[in-house]
């Protein structure tokens, strides 16, 4: 083992960006699924609701993708 620590810390920061990027597919799916009416009958999301639930998951996908660039 070395002692330097700077790439396993790097190696984990790297890790750490690309997180809500992947996780940004799955809840792209969930939030469809949500909006479907045939699925979910009266539990579907409201216009107001689906525009709040995509604009955070952007937000969340940006932030990621920023991240990754920085690092």
């Amino acid at each position: 083992m070395s002692n330097d620590y700077t790439s396993v810390i790097n190696f984990a920061l790297t890790l750490l960006s690309l997180s809500p990027v992947v996780i940004a597919l799955p809840a792209i799916f969930t939030g469809i699924l949500v909006n479907n009416k045939k699925i979910m009958g009266k539990y579907t999301y409201g216009r107001k609701r689906s525009i709040i639930y995509f604009l955070t998951i952007e937000i969340i996908l940006v932030r990621g993708i920023i991240g990754i660039l920085s690092s």
